[in-house]
């Protein structure tokens, strides 16, 4: 007998455990799941300052669906999953232009055997990206979180 909260540690165990396999290249159970990042073009006519050497404003994002798929949920504005969570970011959704393929550069156009991996790799881009002079939204999950402003106390 296995006590629930047994199970639960379990079942994270081996859940951990597949990603580490997934990301080290192994196939788990004959999934062939891998994943991209995308570069989407935004409208930036609501952007009132534009810095020096300013390129353009983009959204980066990763997926294991197919790549145009993805860009269809975002164009679209999907509202929800099974989940009941958004499947598209409202920002790329409202200043969507186009899907900007060009803007990929070599190095992360490879499929990612695991979505840790992708995160990286999505924030990587968005260094990349910002380095290069645009503006980024997305790619965010694996940035260091900003300390919360704190009210002065009265």
């Amino acid at each position: 007998f296995e006590a629930p909260r047994d199970q639960l540690r379990i079942k994270q165990a081996l859940r951990k455990l597949r990603e580490t396999l997934r990301c080290q290249g192994f196939t788990i159970g004959g999934s062939q799941t891998v994943w991209h990042v995308y570069v989407i073009q935004l409208e930036d006519s609501h952007i009132a300052k534009k810095p020096a050497g300013y390129r353009g404003h983009v959204y980066v994002g990763q997926t294991s669906l197919p790549v145009e798929e993805r860009i269809k949920q975002h164009q679209l504005g999907v509202k929800y999953n099974w989940k009941g969570k958004h499947l598209h970011s409202k920002d790329c959704h409202r200043y969507f232009r186009r899907y900007a393929p060009e803007l990929l550069p070599d190095q992360f156009r490879q499929p990612i055997p695991c979505s840790r991996k992708a995160q990286q790799r999505e924030r990587d881009l968005r260094r990349y990206l910002e380095h290069q002079g645009y503006k980024v939204i997305g790619g965010t999950e694996l940035l260091p979180k900003k300390p919360r402003r704190q009210e002065p106390t009265k």
